[in-house]
């Protein structure tokens, strides 16, 4: 257990408590994408069987996109803890290894 803040602690052994991630929900359901993980370009997922296109530049500006049509998708940027405490049932994204 990490001691997060004012003695609440946090037992998910994932990622550091303050790893910061980014957030999304389609259909009801939620992942969490490892920001440091992503790569600048273009990093492609699979959630609930759509596609989702991760676009970081130079600058780490990112932008999401969903399915085919690439529709921009809304994602939220914020503590791993916070989140996980929003939407504990969260799929993780961590980056692929080669």
């Amino acid at each position: 257990n990490t001691d997060i803040f004012f003695g609440t602690e946090f037992s998910d052994a994932r990622l550091h408590p303050k790893e910061m991630i980014l957030g999304i929900q389609v259909e009801g359901k939620f992942k969490a994408y490892k920001e440091s993980a992503l790569p600048i370009g273009e990093t492609a997922d699979i959630f609930l069987d759509r596609q989702v296109i991760i676009k970081k530049d130079e600058a780490g500006e990112i932008r999401m996109l969903l399915g085919d049509a690439r529709a921009p998708l809304p994602y939220i940027r914020v503590f791993w803890f916070s989140w996980l405490a929003a939407h504990p049932e969260t799929e993780l994204f961590i980056g692929r290894t080669n």
